[in-house]
C-alpha cells in the first residue's frame, strides 16, 4: 500500500494532493533562484574572471583589472619560462 501511495505523484494526469501541490508551486519558484544565487555568488561553481592585483612583467595587466583565467594562465606560463616575477 505504501509503495502505490509513493508513486501517486509520477502518475500522468494524476491528482496530487494539497500538499505535494504546494510543494511544487515552491520548488518551481526557488529551484531556479537557487541555481542562480550558486552561480552568482559562489565562485567555486562558476568565475571565469580573475582580478588582477600584482600585474607582475606582463605589460597590459593593470591593477584592479578582470581578465579570464584562461589569459591569466597562459601569460604567467610565459613570464614562468622566461623567468620573469608572475602576475
Amino acid at each position: 500500500m505504501s509503495t502505490r501511495k509513493k508513486a501517486r505523484f509520477l502518475v500522468p494526469f494524476g491528482e496530487l494532493g494539497p500538499g505535494v501541490q504546494l510543494a511544487f508551486v515552491w520548488l518551481s519558484f526557488l529551484t531556479p533562484l537557487l541555481v542562480w544565487c550558486a552561480v552568482s555568488y559562489l565562485p567555486f561553481v562558476w568565475h571565469p574572471l580573475m582580478r588582477i592585483v600584482d600585474p607582475g612583467e606582463v605589460s597590459y595587466f593593470k591593477p584592479d583589472t578582470l581578465v579570464e583565467k584562461k589569459v591569466f594562465r597562459e601569460e604567467n606560463a610565459k613570464l614562468a619560462a622566461a623567468g620573469k616575477p608572475l602576475a
